[in-house]
């Protein structure tokens, strides 16, 4: 018997059989054919089909002249339902334009083969080639209403409105679809099968629309007709009954969706058996309900039993609904972090679905989208990418290119490479998510595209493109939104975080607080988001110089992290790596050293050994060992970076720059000046390479390259370097900005190597004013400045001014670490210096033993620091007649050196500021 591609499912359902032929050769071989076929012997079932057509075509009777278009037309449907279809058109056609010599183009039979191409077409979704033939047969409806064509009528019209809607034409898919009802309402006998589906179709369609009253009358209509059902029959009823949980579910109304698939449920299992395809269906929608509703262990029990349905009686009819199952199970999985099940499961679904309805391609690429999203959980970039872009291509041939569906994929494509370290490919999927939703009126979708491209584009050190982003995704959720909303506290935890990567952090803490407190509120304490917003906030008050303030929220953070992640996740890592250069910045490097493996341990088990999280923890550990002189550690550290950085970034990218910057700084500490200059010179050929010789963002090289200058004594060069640093910096930025600041410091210092002092108000009172201005007058970094502002007025002669600005510097160190930080040290070391030139040794040696007993606490070893205020407090033994104890303080001193950089190779010791001689009296 004939079949057509149903429109609403585009399955094979039984149609009513032409009329007997009249060739009783063709028709015994065509019957027999289709119960070859039915008794599951296509092959035979074939050879039947094509001696049917060659015996037709043997017909020399003009009043069998019709047999072979027939024999055509039975052929034709058997080559579909084998998903042959290129074939199955060609017979097709070759049918209509029989039909069109032999019996001509308004007979009924003619629109049945138009019907029939339509539908074919609709299956292989050629929807263009299908409204072409359905409209046909339709108007040749309209021309002739006879009740004889009203079956093939309503058929046409309900494939023309499937073809409609597949191309979003609602309203006229509408139309298409009255048309089908009014035909087959008047259609004698009364076809309420057909009526049933017609109405559940434009359900469908006004669903589509957003038009859910309508739907729910459709709906109601289809119900109706179906109860009028009896026997085998009724199972529509049940199918009507779903539809309408579905509706009802959309719209929560969860009692009677929940006693509409109750029903449905029922219905099949009394009328077919219990592993009937059905009956799977009807478990999946009552798991759906239960999933709407948050009760996802009950939602899991109805999709376990749908699935054991469908291995116990896996057929082709079930296995849409059995792959819907296994996509929600594989769902729960996720969420349970059970990835290899979960793994599993959506690439069984995917085998199923991509079996037995491949040109569902919208439900397919949700598949490849979870099987993605799966893989990139388990950090499978490589396989998580080969699934997005089949969901891509899937979605894209399905919807468009231009979907916000679409849009979505390469969206989680780049943030499945941002995961996994490759910022530089994270950067173009990002791009065309946020263009394709530019195109589009969800501005929450694209804020949210925005802020992950900054992200991206901040760790890429693309600050401006960055900030400029995430401005723009917070303005349009603030918009949106209300102002307590989670994702504008995400908005501006993003642009604290750009803004705090630019040391900009007094503009960085009023927005972090206030995500903090979003959050806080939200979703409680014990929260990802609000131990990120806290270790946040602690990092931008680290970096004002308020570490007594930072560093409880710093260990709030890391416990809370710890307690919600485990002891082994990279963002107790991070906590732990901020920790870590806080403690350094205090000189609390013992502290720091207990810490600092740990967070590289973490992130090399948690993310490998090529990730560049890595390079987080390598530099703070690698900074310790080379303070506390252990050099070999900290370059194979330092090296490590390097090799991440450019199997990461690629060998010319800035950060490597930086990887060379450390490692200049290494060789300085070491004393290997020669070695260091090889690596200043390839880290300028980055930089240069990267920016061009006058942009300002290749400073930091160039004054790690002029620092490197003046110990290899070439001074004239260094000042060189740092003057056009200077001219850059006042060119590029403004008066008072912080790169002037440190420019101007750097030439201070300069000046102080050559025994001279240049502008007193340009090299010294200026910076410290631009630092007061950025910083505030407490903080470390200003008590830095009035260190070099006092040492300016030791070499002026005017003692007392630089006493007082000594004290003022310590008292800000201690404001901000504490009275026993081992960051005070070097203002102890410096005071005492004047004291013993005043004469006042009792002070000066009071602040040396002080300084000494923190730079040992703090570090827990001897390191250089430690040996030159023991080399200081060594003198002013000597000079008050201690030999002895003076000799074993410089013994001490000599042998932490020697430990560091071998025997026979002291460092240069830049000689203090000394207050020149008093006058000569006459």
């Amino acid at each position: 018997m004939p079949m057509v591609v149903h429109a609403q499912t585009g399955t094979s359902s039984a149609a009513q059989s032409l009329p007997p032929g009249i060739n009783a050769q063709v028709e015994a071989l065509l019957q027999q054919s289709a119960r070859l076929e039915s008794a599951g012997k296509p092959a035979d079932a074939e050879v039947g089909y094509r001696t049917a057509v060659a015996v037709a075509e043997s017909i020399i009777d003009p009043r069998e002249k019709a047999e072979l278009a027939r024999a055509l037309v039975w052929q034709a449907y058997f080559l579909s339902r084998q998903k042959r279809h290129d074939e199955a058109w060609a017979v097709g056609e070759r049918a209509l334009h029989r039909y069109e010599q032999v019996v001509g183009p308004q007979d009924p039979r003619t629109a049945k083969a138009h019907v029939m191409l339509g539908a074919f077409a609709n299956s292989t979704r050629n929807f263009q080639k299908a409204e072409a033939h359905l409209r046909i047969a339709l108007d040749e409806y309209d021309r002739d209403p006879a009740e004889g064509r009203r079956v093939e009528a309503g058929t046409a019209a309900l494939n023309l409105a499937f073809a409609l809607r597949s191309q979003r034409r609602f309203d006229e898919a509408e139309q298409a679809l009255k048309k089908a009802i009014d035909i087959r309402e008047r259609t004698t006998p009364r076809d309420q099968v057909g009526i049933a589906n017609a109405y559940q179709s434009l359900a469908i369609n006004s669903i589509a629309q957003g038009r859910t009253a309508d739907a729910a009358a459709a709906y109601e209509a289809a119900i109706k007709a179906a109860e009028n059902l009896r026997g085998p029959q009724i199972a529509v009823l049940a199918t009507m009954l779903l539809g309408q949980a579905g509706l009802l579910r959309s719209q929560q109304h969860f009692g009677e969706a929940r006693s509409a698939a109750e029903r449905a449920l029922s219905l099949r299992e009394n009328l077919l058996e219990t592993d009937h395809p059905a009956v799977v269906s009807a478990l999946v929608e009552l798991g759906r309900i239960a999933l709407a509703q948050g009760d996802r262990a009950g939602a899991d029990t109805q999709f376990s039993s749908a699935l054991q349905t469908y291995h116990r009686h896996p057929v082709q009819e079930s296995a849409v609904a059995a792959s819907m199952a296994s996509y929600q199970l594989t769902a729960s999985l996720r969420l349970e972090r059970r990835f290899p099940e979960a793994e599993k499961m959506i690439r069984d679904s995917i085998a199923l679905r991509e079996t037995v309805s491949p040109g569902d391609e919208t439900s397919l690429a949700a598949s490849y989208q979870l099987l993605a999203l799966v893989c990139a959980d388990q950090r499978k970039l490589a396989e998580a990418e080969t699934a997005f872009r089949k969901a891509i291509d899937l979605y894209s041939r399905a919807l468009g290119p231009d979907r916000p569906e679409v849009a979505y994929l390469y969206q989680w494509l780049g943030d499945a490479y941002f995961a996994a370290g490759r910022y530089r490919d994270s950067e173009a999927p990002l791009r065309t998510a946020v263009g394709i939703l530019s195109k589009h009126d969800d501005v929450l979708a694209l804020a949210t595209a925005q802020i992950h491209l900054a992200v991206t584009y901040r760790y890429l050190r693309r600050f401006e493109e960055s900030e400029a982003l995430v401005r723009q995704g917070l303005m349009a959720r603030e918009q949106k939104l209300p102002a307590d909303h989670p994702f504008v506290a995400d908005a501006l935890f993003n642009l604290g975080a750009v803004l705090r990567w630019q040391n900009r952090n007094a503009e960085a803490e009023p927005l972090l607080r206030r995500s903090l407190a979003i959050r806080l509120k939200a979703y409680g304490p014990d929260n990802q988001h609000v131990l990120a917003d806290m270790n946040a906030l602690a990092l931008a008050l680290d970096g004002m110089g308020r570490s007594t303030e930072a560093e409880p929220l710093f260990r709030q953070a890391l416990e809370g992290r710890v307690k919600l992640l485990g002891a082994v996740h990279e963002e107790v890592a991070d906590t732990l790596v901020s920790m870590v250069w806080s403690l350094r910045r205090q000189g609390r490097f013992a502290e720091a050293a207990e810490l600092a493996e740990r967070p590289l341990e973490i992130y090399r088990k948690s993310l490998g050994p090529d990730h560049p999280f890595n390079i987080r923890a390598l530099l703070p550990l690698a900074t310790i060992h080379q303070e506390r002189g252990e050099f070999d550690e900290a370059e194979r550290l330092f090296r490590d970076a390097l090799r991440i950085r450019i199997s990461v970034y690629g060998a010319n990218d800035i950060s490597v720059a930086d990887s060379y910057a450390d490692l200049v700084r290494l060789s300085v500490a070491r004393r290997q000046f020669e070695e260091g200059a090889g690596y200043a010179s390839k880290m300028l050929a980055v930089v240069e390479q990267k920016f061009g010789a006058d942009d300002p963002r290749i400073i930091p090289a160039m004054t790690v390259y002029a620092e490197l200058q003046t110990f290899l004594d070439k001074l004239d060069a260094a000042e060189q370097l740092l003057r056009r640093m200077l001219a850059i910096c006042e060119r590029t930025y403004a008066p008072d900005s912080l790169a002037v600041g440190i420019a101007l410091s750097n030439m201070a210092y300069l000046y102080r190597l050559r025994g001279k002092y240049g502008d007193v108000g340009q090299y010294y009172e200026r910076p410290l004013a631009i630092y007061r201005k950025i910083f505030g007058d407490r903080h470390p970094v200003v008590a830095n400045s009035l260190n070099w502002l006092a040492q300016l007025r030791i070499g002026l002669g005017h003692p007392e001014e630089a006493e007082a600005l000594y004290d003022e510097a310590a008292s800000i160190l201690v404001e901000a670490y504490g009275a026993d930080s081992p960051a005070l040290s070097g203002a102890l070391n410096n005071k005492a210096l004047l004291l013993k030139q005043l004469g006042r040794h009792q002070e000066a040696e009071k602040d040396y033993r002080k300084a000494i007993e923190l730079l040992r606490k703090g570090s827990g070893k001897p390191t250089p620091s430690l040996a030159l205020v023991l080399v200081n407090l060594a003198i002013l033994c000597e000079t008050t007649g201690r030999d002895a104890e003076a000799a074993a303080l410089m013994k001490e001193a000599i042998g932490i050196y020697e430990q560091s950089y071998g025997p026979d190779r002291m460092p240069p010791l830049v000689p203090g500021p000394m207050l020149p001689p008093p006058p000569e009296r006459t």
